[in-house]
């Protein structure tokens, strides 16, 4: 609900997840769980294509919390089957970090928000355009770009816990977490160098 702030964003981000997570229960044989996966990914092929700039309609609260409900229950029964070994079945030790990969995008966003109003001392439901996808805006780009960009990033995030995943949840867990800042550092860096128009080394920390 948090992320869908811009046309397209949460539909290509549900898309992404419920693909990933079909991909990996059909890789465990969970072909029942794979099938609600593919089928959300389908639902919302379909949708994009009247959600992306000028979008004709909107998934609005109801779709947005539908697509996170299914989502997080679809990365609970993940970890729940994949990282326990069941004999005849493949196992999947770092399953907890490949999910929090899967979902890296909602997850770094919401905290990332909720730490700072609550810095701000204010609500942290309290609404505002401080959201990444607001930011990267800030910055020039379209809406299409700025959701190309923020599901390479999740995507970029899949592959790191993929290549990484033989180092364990913890490794994984905190490599996917400093990509997350380092990118919301990069962008940090961009806007204080466009509203200063001067680059300078300064504008990485203050």
């Amino acid at each position: 609900n948090l992320i869908d702030g811009i046309d397209g964003l949460a539909a290509t981000t549900g898309i992404i997840v419920n693909s990933a997570f079909a991909t990996m229960f059909i890789y465990i044989h969970q072909y029942e769980l794979a099938g609600v996966c593919l089928a959300m990914s389908g639902s919302l092929l379909g949708f994009l294509w009247y959600n992306l700039t000028p979008a004709k309609i909107f998934m609005g609260d109801t779709g947005s919390l539908l697509i996170g409900l299914i989502s997080v229950v679809t990365a609970i029964k993940f970890i729940e089957i994949g990282s326990l070994p069941h004999p005849g079945l493949p196992y999947i030790p770092a399953a907890p970090a490949l999910a929090i990969a899967i979902l890296i995008g909602p997850i770094f966003d919401t905290f990332r928000v909720f730490a700072l109003r609550i810095i701000k001392r204010t609500s942290p439901f309290r609404a505002d355009r401080n959201h990444v996808h607001h930011r990267i805006l800030r910055l020039g780009f379209t809406h299409m770009q700025t959701t190309l960009i923020l599901a390479g990033v999740n995507i970029v995030s899949i592959a790191l816990a993929l290549l990484f995943s033989s180092f364990g949840n913890t490794v994984m867990i905190v490599i996917i977490g400093v990509t997350s800042l380092l990118f919301n550092w990069a962008v940090t860096f961009c806007l204080r160098c466009k509203e200063r128009e001067k680059i300078t080394m300064r504008n990485l920390f203050a």
